[in-house]
Parts: structure tokens; C-alpha cells; sequence
């Protein structure tokens, strides 16, 4: 007797989920759990997922029959495989993004007995870029757990396994650390605000992985490095990286515009990279998440505060006017500046002088560039984001 047989006579209809044509179907992930011995597990009338599942999977499936007459649908669950205690299509959308992420954070917590859940499942998703794990990187976001790395892909699993799904929105997959891939896509997560925006997922959770770092040693990066590490994890760093790239280039930076700067190919901080930084600091600073744990975080600012308010960017602005400079400016100016050796006076501008471990990390060579253009280039970026909190307070650009 074959599936759809079997399937019509237990009163299920198994047919496969539309894909959304604003999304990428990345596969078919099954929550998984361990049996010591071979089991046949009853599959009810809501179960056609599951049946359809197991059938692809090439499980064994029975029919029997109760007192009634009635069809009665089973699996076989070995030791090898587990039971199926659910399945879910995925796609490269944020819904999927944290379903997955919850998945990973409870075999880290349940399966592995993670000392350090956040820290272990934030470092297994950056090692998937391999820039993420140069020395750089490992100095200001710490080590990665490699037997955590090493646990997780292999991680009993049918259908898209964490290695393949994280692997999937790898720019510079790590094939050293995770091996072969089914296939390399370099995708972005879609942007729950707008579907023709996307957002660097890798990237987002490696700035997240360098601020909880830097939450988790203060004291040291406060007295050896500077106040505003976590601006130099997210946006900040991108900001420094780009205007050096630009000067680099010999191009001025008062005749080029943020905006143009995120559409830009060649860019090193592209939309997708800088939305990653956005949702990064937010979800790590804004008081209403700063303290909560990474799953709660992810649900709360992506499944209920950003699709509520929509607010990302003024999200942004009002967590960093929290912070106060001189009497001629404060908040996300006052960060600005400083990220770019910057003083100013009324519209006076000056180079701060400034020089810290930051310089050696980062942005080696921010305070060789002409102080006009830094300040064009703060300008530029103030008005991007002041721009943004207009749209979508219903304003126009």
C-alpha cells in the first residue's frame, strides 16, 4: 500500500506548503527527538506532515486497523533516527530564522548540556562566515566553542540540518570548519518590514556575538579599548571601515550620500550588512530587550516589535539618546563624532586627537583622513538615519 493509500484511508491529505514567491524554500526541517529502541509511533489525523516526512525519509510505515474497522497510520522510530515530533517547511525568512535558532539553542541546552547557551550558539552561527573567526574577530568576540561547533552539525537530524541552514547565508562559507555543503547560496534573510530589503543574518549574529562579549568583559574593554564597543560591533565599525574605504578610493566623501553607500556592490557596508548592525544593537541595547535571553529577544523584536511598531531605526536613535557629550551635542551625534576622532563646536568641527586600541583594531588610519571629510561623511549618516525615522513615522523620503 503506498502513502497517498494509506494516507486517504486514515483521512489525511498530504499535499506540500506554496512556497511564497518573496522567499526562498531552503527545505524541510523535523524536531527530532532520541529513542533507545525501535518504536511504532501512532500518527493521528493532524499528522500528515509527519506521515509525508517519514515516507520521503523512507521510514517504515503500517497500517492497522482498530475494533471498529477503523485505518490506524504508524512509524517506525529506531535509535538511529528518533521520533518526529514535528515538521516545518523553512525558508530564508525571519520566522524560520528564529524557529531555527530556538531549535539550536535547545539541543544546546538539552543535548549538549551547553555551560553557556547564548555564547555557544552565537559563535557556532558566526563560524559560518569565515571571516568571522580571523584573529580579529576572535579578539573582540572571544573564542568559538569548536566541540559545540563539531556537536551541532552533526546533530541527529533528517531533512535541513543546522549546518545546511546557517550554511546557506554564509558569504565566505567556512568549509575548513563545517565541511561540504549540499549547496552554497549565499542568501539574506528577507526584511520583515519590507520584502524588497534584505538583512545579512551571519552578520547580525556575529555583532551580537561581539557585544555579548563585550557585556561579558566590560570592565577590560572600558579601561584597555573604549567606551563604544558595542558600536564598533555593529554600525560604527561599518561606518569607520567605509569612510576609509571611500578616502581610500580617492573619493569624497561630501559628494557621496549614505544611501548611495548601502547600494553600492563594491561596499563594505551594505544595506543588507547595516540592517544586520541595526537589528544587532537593538535587540542588544534597547532596554526593552537588553536584558532577556537570546530566544526571547529574537521572538520579542522580530515576531512582535518590529511588526507592531515597525520601528527599527527609531528604535536605534532612541536607545543611543541615552547618551549625552558636551553642551553643543548629544546622543547618536555625540557617537558619531567620537567613532570619527571628531569635536565639534556650533558647526566647528576638529579632530579630537583622540587615540586609543580601537585605532589598531578597526580603523588604523581614521584620523589621516581630512577632517572636512569626516564630518561630511558624519553628516551624510545623520541624515540617513533621521531620514528613515520620518518613513516610518509616515513621513516621505
Amino acid at each position: 500500500m503506498n502513502l497517498m493509500m494509506m494516507a486517504s484511508l486514515a483521512g489525511m491529505v498530504v499535499s506540500p506548503k506554496p512556497i511564497e514567491a518573496d522567499k526562498t524554500f531552503l527545505g524541510t526541517y523535523a524536531n527530532i527527538t532520541p529513542v533507545k529502541q525501535n518504536t511504532w509511533i501512532y500518527l493521528d489525523e493532524d499528522d500528515g506532515d509527519i506521515l509525508g516526512f517519514a515516507d520521503k525519509e523512507g521510514r517504515q510505515i503500517r497500517v492497522d486497523f482498530d475494533s471498529n474497522g477503523n485505518p490506524m497510520l504508524f512509524y517506525l522510530a529506531t535509535p538511529e533516527k528518533g521520533k518526529i515530533n514535528s515538521v516545518r517547511s523553512i525558508y530564508n525568512d525571519y520566522e524560520s530564522m528564529v524557529y531555527m535558532t530556538k531549535q539550536l539553542v535547545i539541543y544546546a541546552a538539552n543535548n549538549y548540556n551547553s555551560s553557556d547557551v547564548t555564547n555557544d550558539v552565537l559563535g557556532y552561527i558566526r563560524s559560518f562566515n569565515k571571516r568571522y573567526t580571523s584573529f580579529k574577530w576572535t579578539f573582540v568576540a572571544g573564542n568559538i566553542n569548536a566541540d559545540f561547533v563539531s556537536a551541532a552539525d552533526q546533530a541527529i537530524s533528517e531533512g535541513l540540518t543546522f549546518r545546511n541552514y546557517y550554511g546557506s547565508f554564509a558569504e565566505d562559507y567556512n568549509l575548513d570548519l563545517h565541511g561540504q555543503l549540499n549547496s552554497e547560496k549565499e542568501l539574506k534573510m528577507v526584511d520583515c518590514l519590507d520584502a524588497n530589503r534584505q538583512i545579512d543574518m551571519i552578520h547580525m549574529f556575529a555583532s551580537m556575538d561581539f557585544i555579548n562579549t563585550q557585556y561579558m568583559y566590560k570592565g577590560y574593554y572600558t579601561e584597555h579599548v573604549c567606551d563604544y564597543m558595542e558600536d564598533l560591533a555593529t554600525w560604527g565599525g561599518d561606518l569607520q571601515s567605509e569612510i576609509e574605504r571611500q578616502y581610500g578610493l580617492k573619493k569624497h566623501c561630501y559628494n557621496t550620500s549614505f544611501s548611495s553607500i548601502l547600494s553600492d556592490e563594491e561596499s563594505s557596508c551594505s544595506e543588507a550588512d547595516f540592517l544586520a548592525d541595526i537589528d544587532a544593537y537593538n535587540m542588544m541595547n534597547q532596554p526593552s530587550f537588553k536584558d532577556q535571553s537570546l530566544i526571547t529577544k529574537l521572538e520579542n523584536y522580530y515576531d512582535y516589535f518590529l511588526s507592531q511598531f515597525k520601528s527599527r531605526f527609531g528604535t536605534f536613535l532612541t536607545a543611543e539618546e541615552q547618551h549625552t557629550w558636551n553642551d553643543s551635542c548629544h546622543g547618536l551625534e555625540a557617537k558619531v563624532l567620537e567613532l570619527l576622532h571628531l569635536n565639534k563646536q556650533g558647526d566647528i568641527y576638529s579632530d579630537s586627537g583622540k587615540v586609543d586600541l580601537r585605532e589598531y583594531i578597526l580603523a588604523p588610519n581614521i584620523s589621516r583622513i581630512p577632517v572636512s571629510e569626516r564630518a561630511s561623511c558624519a553628516n551624510s549618516f545623520l541624515n540617513y538615519i533621521h531620514t528613515e525615522c520620518m518613513c516610518e513615522s509616515g513621513g516621505e523620503k
